[in-house]
């Protein structure tokens, strides 16, 4: 996205430096050009089909017609958002150097070069939420239409004011990346619905209706905003009252035990922001079986969290995931998605697993599919959902956050699971981990918010669950890839580590581990906590999950509250 950015910045001066030098001509180089069809134009596309082809930005066919009533197809679209930019003589530059491309007229093809090499149209190895066409002198859609003519001005999927977002009633008719750019295109006022709630995505649009918006994208570059006068009425939306879950997961390492104290005493004392305690416990086997992994501990540590959890009115939740032992296994988990008579069997041991440990339902946690298992996994979660909501029981599915639906964890079909679940939960943490090469926070609002944006185009927002992290990464220690967030209090408290914050007033801790290697732990604090509970409130989500319990610090309490009284 760097160089498509580069090269966006390059096309607005481009615009900007000829916007001059048209106000320096004569009228007479934009003469007025009358078409045998004039009287075909409707009166509300008139002055900007007029002010368009005056500047020779739209042109009529040969025959002297404009024919407003025909569809605009890929190519013309193209060939006027290039226009807008001035971008004639690097097309025919194009077009002269370049080989012919299949599919394209003639007079189009340097256009579309252009549109490829900035990266406006999916290809291998780039991002574009645009699809690239088939057959470029098809007829296009109203939805890629406004999506290519946003995009082409350097607006992003995420340009959207959550504030803005209306609800047409259509929109799940068109992949959730496009949904995007036509959320963008209607925010910066190129484009509106019919009326009706409606956006008719899929419908073609004519030649005039093109020049109405194409007019709209060009003033969008000359007041550098949106152009908007109307928006189509949301309906008011009730708070909702969000609902607070925490995940048991069972301490390791030298601090293990202070990790299940300090996760009992929560259920003690901090249960009035606990309604669900997610029982992270299981594992599953090669043959898809599923087995309770603390039971075979032998010390109770999982029956007294369900006992202190019930006794305290927080309701707990079976966690089923692909997680064998040591890592998610997406062999397992296509060998059960792939056997509908398994899936039965372990739907079975689910219900009673259920009954005996007393639980409210299931949180299905599967990581590290296979892409083309998406569906499969969709089905199976539909089954489940089923299952649970016959007995009364909910269904939470967990998924990595996203934000789009072209390379980004394919085997979650948020729009579908949005429909097989009482709650999706949103892991909005992680966004760097000691894994990978970059070294940061476990979350930034921007990473966070972009996330946020793409799942609520899919996901109710009443169902959606914000993830709330407490383990902080560790780079570059010999032994060490997490501590938990009250270790980190400790260590600074103690003199052992050093305090600091990044560019971004992220707090990180520095110390030296055994082997004399400076190493550098991110962590939570008050100020990141908050933040995150201000975007629950923001964008009015279904609730939170605190990942894991027993490894926050007092400031989650401090800001968690703060957020309820506000």
């Amino acid at each position: 996205m760097n160089t498509l950015k580069l090269k966006i910045k390059k096309l607005f001066l481009v615009i900007l430096a000829a916007m001059t030098l048209i106000s320096s001509l004569p009228p007479r180089a934009f003469a007025g050009r009358g078409f045998s069809d004039d009287g075909q134009i409707p009166s509300w596309a008139h002055s900007s089909v007029l002010a368009l082809t005056e500047q020779k930005i739209l042109n009529g066919y040969p025959d002297g017609r404009f024919a407003p009533n025909d569809p605009v197809t890929f190519e013309q679209v193209i060939v006027g958002t290039f226009n807008v930019f001035w971008l004639q003589d690097q097309a025919k530059q194009l077009a002269e150097t370049m080989p012919p491309l299949d599919n394209v007229s003639s007079w189009a093809q340097g256009y579309v070069r252009l549109a490829l090499q900035n990266n406006l149209l999916r290809e291998y190895g780039n991002y574009s939420p645009i699809n690239k066409p088939d057959q470029y002198s098809a007829p296009a859609p109203r939805a890629w239409v406004a999506g290519f003519l946003s995009y082409a001005l350097g607006y992003g999927q995420w340009s959207w004011h959550v504030a803005n977002r209306v609800p047409f009633s259509d929109l799940g008719k068109i992949p959730a990346d496009l949904r995007m750019m036509v959320h963008t295109a209607v925010d910066l006022g190129i484009a509106a619905g019919m009326g009706n709630d409606s956006f008719e995505p899929g419908m073609t649009i004519s030649r005039a209706q093109y020049a109405v918006m194409l007019q709209n994208a060009k003033k969008v570059i000359e007041t550098k905003g949106s152009v908007r006068t109307y928006y189509p009425s949301v309906p008011p939306q009730q708070t909702v009252q969000p609902v607070g879950m925490g995940f048991f997961q069972r301490g390791q390492g030298k601090s293990g035990k202070e990790i299940d104290r300090r996760m009992l005493k929560d259920l003690s004392e901090k249960n009035s922001h606990i309604q669900f305690l997610n029982m992270m416990s299981y594992a599953m086997k090669a043959d898809g079986r599923v087995f309770n992994v603390d039971k075979t501990w032998g010390d109770r540590l999982f029956e007294s969290t369900v006992d202190i959890a019930h006794k305290n009115g927080v309701k707990t939740l079976l966690v089923l995931q692909n997680h064998s032992l040591s890592r998610f296994e997406p062999d397992f988990a296509h060998r059960l998605l792939s056997d509908t008579g398994l899936q039965q069997k372990l739907i079975e041991w689910l219900v009673e697993e259920i009954k005996t440990n007393g639980d409210s339902g299931v949180n299905i946690d599967f990581e590290n599919l296979y892409n083309a298992d998406r569906d499969l996994f969709t089905q199976f979660v539909a089954r489940v959902y089923q299952e649970m909501k016959k007995r009364g029981w909910i269904t939470v599915v967990s998924v990595l956050p996203k934000t789009n639906d072209i390379v980004d964890f394919l085997y979650y079909d948020y729009d579908k699971l949005g429909q097989y679940a009482d709650y999706v939960f949103l892991m909005t943490y992680d966004e760097s981990n000691a894994y990978g090469a970059k070294q940061g926070p476990n979350y930034t609002v921007p990473f966070v918010e972009k996330n946020l944006k793409f799942s609520l185009t899919s996901v109710p927002r009443n169902k959606l669950l914000l993830g709330v992290g407490s383990h902080s990464w560790v780079w570059n220690d010999a032994k060490v890839k997490q501590f938990t967030t009250w270790e980190v209090d400790q260590m600074i408290a103690g003199g052992s580590a050093k305090a600091h914050r990044d560019s971004g007033n992220a707090a990180y801790a520095t110390y030296y581990d055994a082997a004399g290697n400076l190493s550098t732990v991110y962590h939570q604090d008050f100020d990141s906590y908050k933040t995150e509970f201000q975007l629950l409130k923001k964008y009015n989500l279904g609730g939170y999950v605190l990942f894991p319990l027993g490894w926050e610090n007092d400031s989650l309490w401090e800001a968690l509250i703060l957020r309820v009284k506000n």
